[in-house]
């Protein structure tokens, strides 16, 4: 059955633009993955966006197609499925959510690859980075962010969502630092200053300002009991 538009037949009111962040990776729902899990929500939530995960790059394209045109996505994928997942997003024309890709490596072979791939790409900006730290992708997120208010004028909704998203079952609370300790978190070179060629706009001044991110990094530790997040199953 086709999708509905936002705003359907019924005077329910209109749905409000979404801010995803979506996590692509085969082993996402892996125990031993629990952590990282439980963070990506912590970040998802202070972000203002919902987290959703998808084994393989089969299973968001499906899901992607049924995202408003008016919602912004951030990605985070394996490398793995980022091939699957640019050709698939490939055929799809004008009227699009708002995409930003992000490529987390399991391994250093796999991170120069996915390196090497991307310097031979145009016309996209991907972050890569060898393995998962919270501290990285929440930067790469609280960019995404930026560009979306300034390139569709995305406006975060402050934590009104209409129903309460449910817990993670099993989560355990951790310190905001990351325990990946035997991952570096290396990001993809970017020229000084970055390429505009690509379409990056740049931060907001408040989002800019050292100030403001050490005081937003600070204030996780905060929220991470009340942190509440929507996972959607494959």
């Amino acid at each position: 059955m086709a999708s509905e538009p936002a705003s359907s037949s019924s005077g329910q009111r209109q749905r409000r633009p979404q801010a995803w962040l979506v996590w692509c990776f085969e082993h996402c729902r892996k125990v031993e993955n629990q952590n990282m899990h439980g963070e990506l929500g912590q970040i998802a939530s202070q972000c203002g966006m919902q987290l959703v995960l998808h084994k393989k790059f089969s299973g968001f394209l499906e899901w992607f197609r049924d995202v408003s045109s008016e919602d912004t996505v951030l990605l985070l994928t394996d490398w793995r499925e980022v091939k699957p997942i640019v050709q698939g997003l490939g055929g799809q024309g004008q009227g699009c959510p708002h995409l930003r890709l992000c490529i987390l490596a399991q391994s250093f072979t796999a991170y120069r690859s996915a390196v090497k791939w991307v310097n031979s790409q145009t016309g996209r900006e991907m972050p890569v980075f060898h393995g998962f730290t919270y501290e990285s992708v929440l930067q790469v997120t609280l960019d995404h962010m930026a560009e979306a208010a300034a390139t569709i004028g995305y406006s975060h909704q402050a934590q009104e969502a209409e129903e309460p998203p449910s817990q993670l079952e099993g989560y355990i609370p951790l310190r905001s630092s990351s325990s990946y300790r035997d991952l570096t978190a290396a990001q993809h070179p970017q020229p000084a200053p970055r390429s505009r060629t690509v379409g990056f706009v740049p931060l907001p001044e408040s989002l800019a300002d050292p100030d403001v991110r050490a005081a937003l990094a600070a204030r996780l530790d905060e929220v991470m009991q009340q942190s509440q997040w929507v996972v959607y199953e494959d």
